[in-house]
């Protein structure tokens, strides 16, 4: 049975039991503060990407309460458990944690910049056992992904991905692709208009949870983007 070291540090409560370093090591979290020894976030960033991602699945609907896999409690969760669990380390006192101020770390969710969504860099052979669902308008697979919402660590002006292990210097960095809110609907096939990283406008096909594209140009009777 896994310690909850974490999870109680994440409901606000003391470390239980009293964490000494035999103990604190029984934890994955522990074991990352302990042998890593981080001292600035970048280096927490690197570590724990490198400590505790391998093995870890990306299951948007599995449920990881607040500070299990820290604990070494669930190996399962989505992009927001991700940065949860990062902010956490981040923000614990010593020697849980690099013991930031929760004002100088803070999880961001992005939606992309036309609220309907964004398209990031996916490989097609899957990150973390997730595959990508967006395919080029001949129907081949592509190296992308469609979010809903995503989740990253602001950190002194910039912004840490743990699931994809980028940093970027603004939000708007995350996307190839942003997508409109509404979809369109044209001769009984749904659209959807956005725009690329230059502010290209782009359409995409849905079809059911995947999406087809993008194209450059709209489809006749659709208009403009």
């Amino acid at each position: 049975m896994s310690l909850r070291i974490y999870r109680a540090l994440a409901a606000g409560g003391p470390a239980q039991p009293l964490p000494v370093p035999a103990m604190l090591r029984r934890t994955p979290g522990g074991r990352l503060m302990l042998d890593r020894r981080p001292q600035r976030f970048p280096q927490l960033f690197g570590a724990f990407r490198a400590s505790l991602l391998p093995g870890w699945r990306w299951r948007p609907e599995a449920q990881c309460e607040p500070g299990a896999l820290l604990d070494g409690a669930s190996s399962a969760g989505d992009a927001h458990a991700l940065a949860r669990e990062l902010a956490l380390l981040a923000t614990a006192p010593a020697p849980f944690g690099l013991g930031l101020s929760v004002a100088q770390v803070q999880v961001v969710t992005y939606r992309g910049e036309g609220r309907g969504g964004f398209l990031a860099e996916h490989s097609r052979t899957g990150v973390l056992g997730l595959a990508s669902d967006v395919v080029a308008k001949d129907a081949s697979p592509t190296d992308l992904r469609r979010w809903q919402s995503h989740a990253l660590v602001a950190w002194q002006g910039r912004f840490y991905d743990p699931a994809y292990g980028h940093v970027y210097a603004r939000l708007g960095e995350a996307a190839d692709y942003s997508l409109d809110a509404r979809a369109r609907e044209l001769d009984g096939a749904r659209w959807r208009a956005g725009h690329d990283r230059l502010r290209r406008p782009v359409w995409f096909l849905e079809e059911g949870a995947r999406l087809r594209g993008p194209y450059t140009q709209p489809p006749r009777g659709l208009g403009p983007a």
